[in-house]
């Protein structure tokens, strides 16, 4: 689409790939911890960090989003040529890595944007991570309870260094506002057990319009071990254990996601597609 066209859109020569000359990603962290252990509450324990991290030449593309390059030019502008030169043009369309399915004419080509790998983003991000843990003897076992989440603040992104930043927490292919991990467990004897419900929050997929939502997203994991007693001949050190990643089977979000190479039903930045996976593991410690 391209608002700017008379007939509302353009034909667009699309760049994919990595680009040449791909460089580090550089980057200025700020960490701060405080920790609570209060007296009136024995085995609760709280810890909060805040953190701020600035990239420069972050490594990214606009592939996720580069349908809409030409609504938003005034983000994009860098990585857009406008009228590009038939000579150029032309260079793209001999090259032996060039695909044109749609057999469009070189002479279409009003636009060619830069979808590849690159050095691209500043980007400011800052949240905090929190973490309460609990724990306490309850008869012949131990109970423990916790909760660990991370909620961003924000992340300001710019395209490139002479773009205006935007704000993309909560976008598909970045951070989310709120990610949690409640736990549960048990242990007596050789015997523990423990449980994960893990939450995601919903947000917004921006890379179609007009934006649609993505559902919250929340499954359960659970892991049973037991541990071999010293004094078994042979078997001291060793450890069995059973886990099931998403219990209930739950399928990720929908994402009407496009991008110039596929079309795919969700955002793998924030979720997996694999479903119920149980794995058995034995260990052995000397």
């Amino acid at each position: 689409m391209d608002p700017a066209s008379p007939t509302g859109s353009t034909v667009v020569l699309a760049l994919i790939g990595n680009r040449p000359g791909i460089g580090p990603e550089r980057a200025r962290t700020l960490t701060t911890t405080a920790e609570w252990t209060p007296q009136a509450v024995a085995g609760l324990k709280v810890t909060a960090s805040y953190f701020r991290v600035r990239y420069r030449d972050r490594i990214s593309s606009i592939n996720a989003d580069i349908f809409n390059a030409l609504i938003n030019r005034a983000r994009y502008a860098d990585l857009l040529t406008e009228a590009p030169s038939p000579e150029v043009v032309a260079a793209y369309y001999a090259s032996p890595y060039f695909s044109n399915p749609g057999a469009i004419p070189a002479a279409n080509v009003k636009v060619i944007v830069d979808a590849r790998v690159q050095n691209l983003a500043v980007v400011d991000e800052d949240g905090v991570d929190l973490d309460i843990a609990y724990g306490r003897a309850v008869g012949a076992g131990r109970l423990s309870l916790g909760l660990s989440a991370a909620y961003i603040f924000s992340v300001e992104q710019a395209v490139s260094r002479n773009a205006d930043p935007a704000e993309t927490r909560g976008t598909v292919g970045n951070p989310l506002r709120l990610r949690a991990r409640m736990r549960a467990g048990w242990s007596q004897g050789g015997w523990d057990a423990s449980a994960f419900v893990n939450f995601a929050d919903g947000y917004r997929n921006q890379t179609v319009t007009p934006y649609e939502k993505v559902d919250a997203w929340t499954t359960l994991d659970l892991n049973i071990g037991y541990r071999f007693a010293a004094d078994r001949v042979g078997l001291s050190g060793l450890r069995a254990a059973l886990s099931i990643a998403n219990l209930l089977d739950r399928d990720p979000p929908y994402v009407n996601l496009r991008t110039s190479t596929s079309g795919i039903g969700f955002d793998s930045d924030n979720a997996s597609p694999i479903g119920r996976s149980i794995a058995l593991q034995v260990t052995k410690s000397w």
